[in-house]
């Protein structure tokens, strides 16, 4: 987590200790409950390193982030490994356990251009903002390509690009309308082969964090 220094507000050091003048809980509360939103705004700083790790992943200190501890598809999806430190600890469990890190995600939206960040079924990147694995889970869970990326899914051809979605089985009847709808919904996005994915911050009018 964030360090803060408490002498900033309390004073004094190790040898001369002054008044705390406000409680470190009151401190911590929002600013809207008569607290400064101390807990907030380190929640907002954590926030930042998951935006930063996907915005500039190729750059290397992300890139030694990655290399030891995972991207930032490990931190959304809270995947540890074995020698996390606490440092990433922290920031794993405030971004997907509290209710701050909750919000951020909600507000966090899919840019999609080539298809080569976000993942077909289980990430929302299409216009209503539910993924295609919630909207159609039948078609989810015979598909043989979950986890995919969206540019494993299709090919650019001159007629522009087309779908190449493979399944487990045949569809039953029943299905067969369920995929209409589904080829349909995929059918009005068009995949840019020359722009990459990226995130938009939907809560500012220039979509950044």
């Amino acid at each position: 987590m964030l360090a803060f220094n408490t002498d900033f507000y309390g004073g004094g050091g190790l040898e001369h200790k002054k008044i705390a003048w406000i409680k470190w809980d009151t401190m911590c509360l929002p600013k809207d409950k008569e607290g400064i939103g101390i807990k907030t705004f380190n929640i907002a700083l954590l926030g930042k390193w998951r935006w930063d790790l996907f915005r500039h992943h190729g750059e290397l200190w992300a890139r030694i982030l990655e290399y030891k501890y995972g991207d930032w598809r490990c931190l959304a999806e809270g995947t540890r490994g074995s020698k996390d430190s606490i440092w990433w600890q922290d920031l794993m469990a405030t971004l997907n356990q509290s209710q701050q890190g909750t919000a951020f995600q909600n507000v966090t939206g899919w840019s999609v251009g080539c298809g080569d960040k976000a993942r077909f079924w289980e990430d929302c990147w299409t216009a209503d903002e539910v993924s295609l694995m919630i909207k159609y889970p039948r078609l989810y869970r015979i598909s043989c390509q979950q986890k995919h990326l969206i540019q494993q899914l299709g090919s650019h051809t001159d007629a522009g690009w087309e779908w190449s979605l493979t399944w487990r089985r045949l569809l039953f009847d029943n299905e067969v309308d369920m995929a209409d709808v589904f080829l349909a919904d995929i059918a009005q996005f068009q995949i840019q082969p020359h722009r990459g994915d990226s995130w938009v911050w939907k809560v500012d009018p220039n979509g950044q964090y």
